[in-house]
Formats: structure tokens, sequence, C-alpha cells
């Protein structure tokens, strides 16, 4: 008598119920009559219930980075692009990649032979950084653009609300927040009371990261006070204390500068970190900001990388610490230079409606001309026609601090 294979159906079931899973597409699974395959089922919806609860606290720079291995995985072997280990990579990568990896090495560095030392040396850090295994323990030194975040009043919400609705508030914050900094390629370093630290350029390689900080900055401020005075009037926590709604602003510091950034701590246990003085600058910054009722400044450079992009106008000079300097507690003489500070206005670019309202806005982008004009004579000590121009500048604008500080300034020095 010759026997049937056995039609095994539910190891079919097994496999397409393991895939939807991992897609966490759990509305998919269909309830399987046998108990064996039940007990699988409910164990995958824990397990991807457990692994949604850890991606919520796993940076967003690695799980960008899990995404792209994971991708990388589902090619064919084809598809596979032949690349480079970085620091402690795998070291079962296939002889056919080192060979790979060895001539297009060997290929960069003859074609680097008749280069200056300088290029030389940048072209060695940028392949450095690029090949960088970002779940390893490392530190490099590269150009990064911070941004503080400051919610000004949040003390007096939080000693003024409950506590769940404190959270309720911030999750609307973060909301705006976390998106911003996925559509710029940024990502949140720190948060500290009420301030919190947005990077640029630090986890991975992104071309004008001044430019796109700047326009991070403009888009979650506009973010940021739509949340605040259309969404949160139907707050009903906020219905019964109105004026808590005018307690919180949001101020933005922004500066570009060389730091050492990477991974410490031990192969167990290790954070991504900063080691700079942008935490020190951004205060100062930060202080500038609430000082003149500005929303968002930026330092020099940053300026510099935007000129194209945005309207600036210099608002004060402070002492910066030196970029790489770290120490919290200055004993003795600490390395500072004089620094120039701006703010950023409107953006220059052009709009696809602009043609509509090209008047008022033309007068919108030409509103400091004359401030800046001011300033220009400022800085050649032209006092007189210096004061003169703010105060012209003041009547049309009457109550904006930087100008009545730079009036001042002039008037000292006169």
């Amino acid at each position: 008598m010759k026997v049937q294979p056995l039609d095994v159906k539910p190891q079919t079931t097994v496999a397409t119920d393991d895939a939807a899973t991992t897609t966490s597409n759990c509305n998919n699974l269909h309830p399987s009559h046998f108990s064996e395959v039940q007990l699988l089922q409910q164990q995958f919806l824990s397990m991807v219930k457990r692994m949604k609860l850890y991606k919520s606290f796993i940076p967003a720079h690695l799980l960008s980075e899990i995404d792209e291995q994971q991708d990388l995985n589902t090619q064919s072997p084809n598809q596979q692009p032949y690349k480079v280990s970085g620091v402690n990579g795998d070291s079962n990568s296939s002889s056919m990649s080192h060979s790979q990896s060895s001539v297009e090495s060997s290929s960069k560095r003859s074609s680097s032979m008749n280069e200056p030392k300088s290029m030389h040396q940048n072209s060695s850090k940028k392949k450095y950084s690029k090949d960088v295994n970002k779940f390893a323990l490392y530190l490099e030194s590269k150009k990064v653009t911070l941004i503080h975040v400051l919610l000004e009043g949040l003390n007096d919400l939080l000693h003024s609300l409950a506590p769940q609705e404190t959270v309720s508030l911030l999750s609307d914050v973060f909301e705006q927040v976390n998106s911003m900094c996925r559509s710029h390629g940024a990502v949140q370093i720190a948060l500290e009371n009420d301030s919190l630290t947005i990077s640029l350029n630090a986890t991975h390689k992104q071309q004008n990261h001044e430019v796109k900080g700047a326009q991070l900055c403009r888009s979650l401020n506009e973010k940021l006070l739509s949340l605040k005075f259309m969404r949160w009037k139907s707050n009903e926590a906020l219905k019964k204390r109105p004026h808590l709604i005018d307690v919180l602003n949001f101020r933005f510091a922004m500066l570009s500068h060389e730091c050492y950034c990477g991974n410490l701590g031990t192969s167990e246990v290790k954070q991504f970190t900063l080691l700079s003085s942008g935490k020190q600058n951004l205060l100062k910054m930060i202080s500038v900001a609430k000082e003149m009722n500005i929303a968002i400044v930026c330092s020099e450079s940053v300026r510099n990388s935007c000129l194209k992009f945005f309207q600036t106008r210099y608002i004060d000079t402070r002492s910066f610490t030196d970029d790489t300097f770290v120490s919290s507690f200055n004993e003795g003489e600490v390395p500072q230079q004089d620094t120039h500070i701006y703010e950023i206005g409107v953006s220059l670019e052009k709009q696809d409606d602009e043609w509509m309202y090209e008047l008022a806005d033309q007068q919108q982008k030409n509103k400091w001309n004359s401030y800046n004009q001011a300033c220009q004579l400022f800085f050649e000590k032209d006092y007189h026609r210096a004061v003169e121009l703010f105060q012209e500048y003041y009547q049309s604008n009457t109550n904006d601090k930087p100008t009545e500080n730079m009036i001042h300034k002039c008037q000292t020095l006169m």
C-alpha cells in the first residue's frame, strides 16, 4: 500500500504569520485551529509588543542603521554591495568582499598620491567616518551643528498642572520635534530639564547641515506656535488656566563647531556622546535670545552658511569657549574667543505662490536692510551715523530690544 505524504499546512501558516508579525502587521494574523500554532501566534504577538516597547527607547540614528542592515540582508547576494568593515565590524565577511574592498582601497590610495597632504588627510577622515560601526565603541572628530531648544515656562507648567497633564502637553511637543528631526535628518541628543539638544552631521554625514539646521528651527518654531495658539486652545487643562498658554515660549540657539562624538562606555553598556564646549556656548546664546526676546539665534559660522537662504541680523557679541575644550570646572585660564550672535529671520528662497503676495513678501525680506546698514556703520566705528539709522528703524519697529541695545551701545561709545 502506497503511503501518501502529509500536507503540513500549519507550517505554512506559521511562516506566513511570522512574516506578518515581523512587519508589525499583527491585524492580518488569522487564528489557527491548532493549539500549538495558537501558542506560537501568541508568543509572536507578545514578542512584537515587547519589540515596540524596546524600540521607543532606541536612538533614532541606530534605528535607521538597523533598518539599513535589514534591507541589505533581504537583498539577494548579487544585489548586495561590497562594503569595507568598520570598527569592530563583522569578522565573517567573505574573502571576495575583502578582496574587492582591498582593490578599491588600493586604487583610492594610488589615485590620491599626487594630491596635497591635507586633502589626503581629509579624505581619510571622511572614509573613517563613513565606515565606522555605529554600534561599536568609537570616538571621532568632526564638525557638527547643535541646536538648543528651550521650553521657556516649563517650570510654571510643571508646578501648575498635574503630572499627567504635563506629560500630555510635552507629548504634543515631542510629536512635532520627532517629525521635524526625521524630515531634516537630525538626532535628539539629550533632554535636560527645560532644554532639548538636537544635532546634525553627528551620527551620519550630511551636506549643508548648517542650512538644514536653520530650516529645522524655522519649521519647528512655526509648528510649535501653531500647537500653542490653536491645538492647545481646546485643551481641557489649559482651558481652566488660559494664562499658562502665554507662559510657555519656544527659543532656539544654533551653532556649528568641531567636536568629538561617538559611543563611549563598555561593550555591554554604551551611549552616544558629544564632547565639546557646545552646551556652554549654547546657553550663552539662549541667554541673549531671552534678553532680547528673540525666537531663533545662531553663531557667526552658521550665519555665514545661511546668508543666501535666510534673512539675518547682528544681535550681540559674547565670548565663546573654544570648540573642543570640555572641562566642566574651569580652573585657570579658559581658551575663549569673541563670537558674533545673529538672529535668523524669514527665508529668502522664492515660494511657489510668492507672485500672489510679491509686494508684502519683498517688504518682509527687506525688513532688516536699514538695521543691517546701521550695524555695518557700527562695525566701522561710525557711531553717529549708526545711531541715526538705528533710531530711524526704531520709529517703525518700537519695542524692538535688539535695536534698543544697539542704540545704547552707540551712545556709550560716542
